[in-house]
């Protein structure tokens, strides 16, 4: 299971619009509609652990990249996320 939140102006703005996933497929998924054709799947993935946020119990925090947004293409990936994988 993947926890998202996307970037927003504040983390409590950005903890309003977390969403839960039963996959990393289904969160890409999301990520791509809400984007509106923006960022394609393929554009994205998960960055290595950055640890923990103890702001909000989050274990195991990642980034969630892209490689592209419209007709930039980017040489260092951007942040556009975080999440991480929830073992139940």
């Amino acid at each position: 299971m993947f926890v998202y939140r996307p970037y927003r102006g504040s983390l409590e703005e950005s903890l309003k619009h977390k969403k839960i996933f039963s996959t990393k497929e289904e969160m890409f998924d999301y990520i791509v509609k809400e984007w509106e054709g923006l960022i394609c799947k393929e554009d994205l993935y998960i960055g290595e652990i950055l640890g923990d946020d103890y702001r909000i119990g989050w274990k195991n925090c990642r980034y969630v990249l892209t490689k592209r947004c419209g007709n930039e293409h980017y040489a260092i990936p951007q942040a556009i996320g975080h999440c991480f994988e929830k073992w139940e």
